[in-house]
């Protein structure tokens, strides 16, 4: 009952955002990864247990639907982010070089046709893909 697809989509998305701020914690304070978060499972298990004595659950009918929908544009607004950051950097590395401003130029100038200079290397067809995949996968 547990492998429906549904119930496997709805704890992907925050479990990945769980690990990946846990890697950040253990990359920033030069952390072994699998120890924190062996401490971090065991202090959510702590806690799952003092929850379950004390009854703690009871204050879940306290949780209405746009509960849920707030966490789950949270989760959305932090993949969307993170994957606006990674095209930035692409477009940084490859679509926003000093090799593509000087080919502009040597294009601008005309100088390609009439010259034996070498023409610089501009991978900006990288970053286009890198978007339209990016934009696909949506």
């Amino acid at each position: 009952l547990a492998g429906q697809p549904l119930i496997v989509i709805m704890t992907t998305a925050p479990i990945a955002l769980y690990i990946k701020i846990i890697v950040a914690v253990a990359d920033e304070h030069d952390m072994d990864f699998y120890a924190l978060y062996t401490s971090v499972g065991l202090w959510n298990a702590l806690y799952v247990i003092l929850y379950a004595i004390t009854n703690a659950t009871k204050l879940m009918k306290y949780s209405t639907r746009s509960t849920e929908e707030i966490f789950a544009l949270f989760i959305c607004i932090a993949f969307t982010v993170d994957a606006l950051k990674d095209a930035y950097k692409d477009f940084r590395k490859n679509y926003m070089t000093e090799e593509c401003a000087k080919f502009d130029e040597l294009v601008a100038s005309n100088l390609a046709m009439n010259s034996t200079a070498t023409i610089p290397v501009c991978h900006r067809e990288n970053s286009l893909l890198f978007l339209l995949l990016m934009l696909g996968t949506l």
